[in-house]
């Protein structure tokens, strides 16, 4: 008999020990690593500077010395209301009647401004603003610097 109550008390201390132990939990925090800004260009907000190169500048002041040292810098383009989209640099064949050989397009940015170009990438024929809308998807994000 004294073994069983010893027994139980053994039982005991080990319960009310275990059962004081608290967990803890740790709760991340979601991160979003990237931001994404869209935009409509129309035909006429596209210049040329006569090299044969037409050029839509975006000015956006989120993007900052950061993603220009360390971030990450992404331009796409579409032709169809956004059914898909094709990363930059890419060519697009514009069906308008005016321009039958593909145009090259590809960024240029710094702080405040995204530009987009587009030119033939065998100047051989001077480029023509597209007669549609085009939808551009910006994206900047974090990335880890590693040295």
């Amino acid at each position: 008999m004294k073994r069983l109550l010893f027994a139980a008390l053994i039982g005991t201390a080990a319960l009310v020990s275990f059962s004081s132990c608290t967990k803890e939990y740790i709760t991340q925090e979601a991160i979003n690593p990237g931001r994404s800004f869209i935009y409509t260009v129309k035909p006429n907000e596209w210049s040329s500077d006569n090299n044969k190169r037409i050029i839509h500048k975006i000015n956006l002041p989120e993007l900052t010395k950061y993603y220009i040292d360390q971030g990450n810098v992404s331009v796409h383009m579409s032709l169809n209301k956004e059914a898909s989209y094709k990363i930059l640099p890419a060519s697009f064949a514009f069906n308008d009647g005016r321009e039958t050989n593909p145009v090259s397009f590809h960024i240029d940015y710094k702080v405040g401004e995204v530009s987009i170009i587009g030119e033939d990438p065998t100047n051989e024929f001077t480029i023509n603003p597209p007669t549609q809308d085009i939808i551009v998807k910006i994206i900047i994000s974090e990335t880890d610097f590693v040295e």
